[in-house]
C-alpha cells in the first residue's frame, strides 16, 4: 500500500505528462487477500499489495480512460509507462464520440 504523499506525487508526475487542458487521475491502493477451501480445509492463501491507475482524458465534449495495475511497493515507477498511459487515454479521446452529459 503507498502513503498519501507518494499517491500525491504519483499524480502529480502523471499530470505533468497531458498536452490536453482536462485529465483526471485516479489512485487506488489496498491490500488484497484471498483463501481458499477445499474439502474443509484452507488449501491457499495469499496476500499483495495492489495499487491501480485509472486515467481519463477529455478533449471538449469526448473523453477515454485507460487503467494499470501498478508495483508501487517495488520503488521504481516505470515513467515511459505513465507517459504511454497519458498518450492513449488523450489519443482514444480524439477517437470516442461526444459525451451528450458533458
Amino acid at each position: 500500500m503507498i502513503t498519501r504523499q507518494q499517491a500525491r506525487d504519483l499524480t502529480t508526475k502523471i499530470l505533468s505528462f497531458a498536452t490536453l487542458p482536462e485529465l483526471e487521475v485516479s489512485v487506488v491502493s489496498g491490500h488484497r487477500a484471498h483463501l481458499r477451501f477445499a474439502r474443509n480445509a484452507a488449501t491457499t492463501s495469499g496476500v499483495s499489495d495492489v495499487t491501480t491507475l485509472n486515467i481519463t482524458a477529455w478533449k471538449g465534449k469526448r473523453k477515454a480512460s485507460v487503467s494499470a495495475a501498478v508495483n508501487v511497493a517495488a520503488g521504481a515507477i516505470d515513467e515511459p509507462a505513465l507517459r504511454k498511459m497519458v498518450a492513449e487515454a488523450e489519443m482514444l479521446a480524439a477517437f470516442s464520440p461526444e459525451d451528450p452529459e458533458y
